[in-house]
């Protein structure tokens, strides 16, 4: 695994095009702070994970929260899968999130409290219906890119 530490936190952490093919993602918040993961197929057909931390700045003046305004502290990592199946992947990621909830991630072992705070989305399908699925799940927050097309996705 490396450490990408995104400083400028402008650069997405997923981008995620029409193409390609996307395993899942994942999702746990904690108490000030939450984490994603995405699991996806590189051009080469490689499983790479892509997740971080965001630990959230406090909220503004008017009481509110953006989670585009780079107030929040983000650390984002990756790691390539080269052999590992998918369901291989899943129970990596699967296992990440359960070492995080036993070490206090989310202040509460509570099973009916941690199911509140826990999110697997699996879609094993093209980006275009991964963003479907994200789109519907009231939590996520997505940016998408200008209309160029070099530049197409989101994040």
């Amino acid at each position: 695994m490396t450490d990408r530490e995104d400083k400028d936190k402008i650069n997405p952490i997923t981008v995620v095009g029409d193409d390609g093919y996307y395993v899942g993602a994942w999702f746990l918040v904690g108490r000030q702070q939450d984490f994603m993961a995405t699991c996806y197929r590189d051009a080469m057909g490689v499983l790479q994970l892509d997740y971080r931390y965001r630990y959230h700045a406090p909220p503004r003046e008017d009481g509110r929260h953006d989670p585009f305004d780079g107030r929040d502290d983000k650390s984002v990592y990756g790691a390539a899968m080269p052999g590992k199946t998918e369901e291989e992947a899943i129970v990596i990621v699967d296992e990440m999130l359960d070492a995080l909830v036993n070490e206090g991630y989310c202040g509460t072992r509570l099973p009916w409290k941690v199911k509140k705070l826990r999110h697997r989305l699996i879609v094993r399908g093209s980006g275009a219906e991964f963003k479907r699925a994200l789109l519907k799940l009231p939590f996520v927050h997505v940016k998408t890119l200008d209309h160029n097309p070099m530049k197409k996705g989101t994040h």
